[in-house]
């Protein structure tokens, strides 16, 4: 019972973590963000992404280049994704949020994330309809809350499968050794609650003060 409480927590905390990026993005007034668009849209260097990019020429490259120059030239700005489709391909138009395009772009957010992680050492953080890459070593690291929430919702699910396994039935020798050496142990270390509690973000300066007794 305690380990599925801690791992509430955990997965409440991240999500607070995003409800915060969420805000920060329609916090912005319209016409606040028109002017961040209308600024992306014309110093974008398209020709010098095509130069650079040269055959690797693909969705994912494409984004992860405009990504890269959007965390230089304008850090921690959300950036919707059908602007992003806008620059990359140079169109006139702003695309609708449900075009073919944007909606691709979106599916294959994870192959973006990739290519700025191996070719950019940058990672994602996203709103509800942008995205935007990481400038530095805090970002990164206030990031990393969904990404254990994503841990803990696996380690619930690997304990689910493991608890269904009875090594007394098996009759692979191998994989009973597999079962008892690597899963269970595995299994005991996820749940344990210290484990869960590493995996919580950190409280903040301000919440983490206590009242001084001494001062009226």
């Amino acid at each position: 019972m305690m380990m599925f409480r801690i791992c509430a927590w955990c997965a409440a905390a991240a999500e607070g973590f995003e409800k915060e990026q969420d805000m920060t993005m329609r916090n912005n007034s319209n016409a606040a963000r028109n002017r961040q668009v209308t600024l992306v849209a014309n110093n974008f260097p398209y020709a010098q992404m095509k130069l650079a990019l040269g055959k690797r020429d693909g969705r994912s490259q494409r984004a992860a280049f405009f990504l890269d120059w959007a965390a230089r030239t304008m850090p921690h700005v959300f950036i919707p994704y059908n602007e992003i489709v806008r620059c990359i391909y140079d169109t006139k138009s702003l695309p609708r949020m449900e075009s073919e395009e944007v909606v691709a772009l979106r599916i294959t957010i994870s192959t973006v994330r990739h290519v700025l992680f191996v070719k950019y050492s940058r990672w994602t953080t996203n709103a509800v309809n942008g995205v935007r890459a990481t400038t530095g070593d805090d970002d990164v690291t206030a990031a990393c809350p969904r990404i254990t929430s994503r841990m803990d919702s696996a380690s619930r699910t690997l304990a689910n499968a493991v608890s269904l396994i009875d090594t007394k039935k098996m009759k692979d020798k191998q994989l009973r050794e597999y079962a008892e050496r690597v899963l269970y142990p595995l299994v005991k270390q996820l749940g344990a609650p210290a484990f869960q509690r590493n995996l919580l973000p950190p409280v903040s300066d301000e919440t983490d003060k206590k009242p001084d007794p001494k001062k009226k």
